[in-house]
């Protein structure tokens, strides 16, 4: 999926704020989503998948 408003978001909002919904949902399932995301060749939302699967293995 492709918004062209989200051109300019060097910082991937949308894409962080997705991730951190995930970790707190927190569901076997949506743990398993973030372990695939976590494999991201993007540094921002790999970091931000990795640091919202330790927050959810304390």
């Amino acid at each position: 999926m492709h918004f062209d408003y989200l051109d300019f978001d060097n910082s991937y909002a949308l894409a962080v704020k997705f991730i951190w919904g995930l970790s707190d949902i927190g569901t076997p399932e949506t743990l398993e989503k973030l372990k695939i995301i976590s494999e991201s060749v993007n540094e921002v939302i790999r970091d931000n998948a990795i640091n919202q699967l330790k927050r959810n293995t304390k």
